[in-house]
């Protein structure tokens, strides 16, 4: 007979997936998108559910912990659309904290990230700063140049929104660089073509 909890490991598994999907259709963009937001939507209760017990018994079970660290992970441009930053933030610190448990570097970068930019959202640029310079360091520690190049966005960003122009460009001009290394591809952020029109983004 399967136990509770095993029931419980189960739905959360399942609704990670479903969440996941929901992203993925999001992704892939035109008559999709409806598509992916009404999945969301009709899913939400059971994805916060077991989002819900994967963060309650994230510290005693293993898959709890790991599914608790995908969640905000998995549902990323969802969630962003979605849900308003301070509920991001309830999923991000427990993630955050089940991803260092793990000792998954990719998902504690990319949590420290989120983070930042729910509380760059919510008006707090120095602290979302903190969050996106933490990134930002492990990104360069494991060598992905995407999640760098995004870091580096992030922190120009929010420099913008303290009111630092130069530094926000700095940040700016080496975030498209890196995406041309890692992909061959550079685009610029849409706010640097308001800002600089001329700047040798294709360099």
């Amino acid at each position: 007979m399967t136990s509770l909890q095993e029931t419980h490991r189960r739905h959360a598994a399942y609704y990670e997936t479903v969440l996941s999907q929901a992203d993925e259709l999001y992704l892939a963009g035109g008559d999709a998108i409806p598509q992916a937001l009404m999945l969301f939507h009709e899913a939400w209760p059971q994805i916060q559910a077991g989002q819900t017990w994967a963060t309650a018994y994230a510290a005693e079970d293993e898959i709890a912990a790991q599914l608790c660290a995908a969640y905000p992970v998995s549902g990323g441009y969802c969630l962003n659309l979605r849900r308003p930053p301070y509920e991001r933030i309830k999923w991000l610190e427990p993630a955050l904290a089940a991803a260092q448990a793990l000792a998954d570097r990719r998902a504690i970068g990319s949590h420290l990230g989120s983070l930042g930019s729910a509380y760059n959202e919510l008006g707090y640029a120095a602290k979302a700063l903190e969050y996106y310079e933490q990134a930002l360091q492990i990104a360069r520690e494991i060598g992905n140049r995407r999640d760098e190049s995004a870091c580096l966005g992030n922190l120009g960003s929010a420099m913008l929104d303290l009111g630092k122009a130069e530094q926000a460009i700095d940040y700016h001009q080496l975030s498209p660089l890196l995406v041309k290394l890692a992909t061959g591809v550079t685009k610029p952020p849409t706010w640097a073509i308001l800002v600089s029109p001329t700047m040798p983004w294709d360099r």
